[in-house]
């Protein structure tokens, strides 16, 4: 069996360590190389510290490929990288001409003023393959070690993509091709209304996966089971995936609404509009959320025609039309209230599906009869109105996030059932 092409990844800056910003440019990085068959062996995050950057690339450059580094390429005085890395390839700082010409121009056309210290932009290794950043300053380096190649990246975001998306994961596809390496190759089927203990269960021995690999990965969105090959190429890895997947689908498919990297709002969102239906919402614990999950959908005011976020017992009687009896006789937490908000929600909105949210968040609030992580779901269409009861945790975030997945499973389930799917 050919070998993979092994990729490593090296995160450079004390804001990372400490927690003061997020590390988002290693998991941009890692899927899109994942896309192209590439291999990914390592994430470490470091300090600009010139020992702990030795120390990283000596540690990596034996089982790596390619050697990805991002931070510490600014003009200021704790930006090391680019010495660090010179030093380290045995190479020497000159002044670049074509570099220099081209910060000029890019503080120029912003109408900013080119500082003295930008002068340190443009001294670049005299060895290095610069790979050109023009939407910032600091420029991609490209050093060949022995046996493997690191690229030195800016950590803005931005300035990474650009380099990464107009240079160098091409550059990585066609080494891969070149070289006959292996792909290895993931695909997601995602799950919704099913916990992963039963999920296993359903699935079994793992046999089947013949030297594959089988990943559950759960959340508060559900259950994503990730499979993956290591293959020839993408035509046989093609043929291997859809083998597990029948494998997985044949036992647990009703569970399973796509295998792609669609979410469950994307998937309602396809329904909605495949069918030309319209949904609305009446919400009390989630406060909104339900709101804003479907709306964070590009093309949502085809489907979605509000949701009434009524916290209080009055807003549920005022704007929804709950009937004083209801809460009185059952409480605001409570089928009858769930079936009745919804209920209100689809005629004040005029959808075909209305669903309901009434719950307690906690952390307090419960009782004995109703304990935190009570939550009553309503749906009501043209065809039926019902609610379902549901127990989550303690944690007050936690049961709004799951509340409203459990929401958004339950009108994808009434659609599928209702259109026929």
């Amino acid at each position: 069996m050919n070998s993979t092409f092994n990729i490593s990844l090296i995160s450079i800056g004390d804001e990372l360590c400490i927690g003061q910003t997020l590390n988002t440019n290693v998991q941009w990085m890692s899927k899109e190389l994942v896309k192209v068959g590439a291999n990914i062996d390592y994430h470490l995050t470091i300090k600009d510290d010139k020992a702990e950057i030795i120390k990283a690339i000596e540690f990596l450059k034996s089982s790596s490929d390619v050697i990805l580094v991002t931070g510490g390429l600014g003009p200021t005085h704790d930006d090391i990288t680019k010495k660090v890395l010179t030093e380290y390839f045995d190479d020497k700082l000159a002044l670049n001409e074509k570099v220099l010409a081209d910060l000029k121009e890019y503080f120029k056309t912003r109408g900013r003023d080119f500082l003295e210290r930008h002068y340190e932009q443009a001294l670049m290794p005299s060895r290095c393959k610069i790979i050109e950043n023009k939407v910032g300053t600091a420029q991609g380096m490209l050093f060949q070690g022995d046996g493997f190649e690191l690229l030195s990246m800016p950590g803005v975001p931005r300035e990474m993509q650009y380099i990464m998306s107009n240079n160098f994961i091409e550059y990585i596809e066609n080494r891969i091709k070149k070289n006959n390496h292996n792909v290895i190759v993931y695909r997601t089927l995602r799950t919704a209304g099913v916990p992963e203990s039963t999920l296993a269960d359903l699935i079994g021995e793992v046999g089947f996966l013949n030297g594959a690999s089988l990943a559950f990965l759960p959340s508060y969105a559900g259950v994503k089971l990730r499979i993956g090959t290591n293959s020839e190429n993408f035509d046989n890895a093609k043929i291997e995936l859809d083998k597990l997947e029948k494998f997985i689908m044949d036992r647990c498919g009703k569970y399973i609404y796509s295998n792609s990297d669609e979410n469950l709002e994307n998937y309602l969102a396809s329904l909605l509009l495949e069918n030309k239906k319209t949904i609305s919402g009446a919400e009390s614990c989630t406060g909104g959320l339900f709101g804003a999950k479907i709306t964070a959908m590009p093309g949502s005011s085809f489907y979605f025609n509000g949701s009434a976020v009524t916290y209080s017992n009055n807003a549920k009687i005022d704007i929804l039309g709950v009937r004083k009896e209801t809460i009185s006789n059952f409480g605001a937490v409570s089928e009858e209230c769930a079936k009745e908000m919804a209920i209100g929600s689809r005629e004040k909105y005029k959808t075909d599906y209305a669903i309901s949210i009434t719950g307690i968040a906690g952390p307090d609030g419960g009782s004995e009869s109703k304990p935190v992580g009570t939550i009553w779901i309503g749906l009501s269409s043209s065809n039926d109105t019902y609610a379902k009861k549901f127990v989550f945790t303690k944690d007050r975030e936690v049961n709004r996030e799951l509340s409203v997945h459990n929401a958004i499973n339950l009108l994808v389930k009434e659609i599928e059932k209702e259109v026929g799917n």
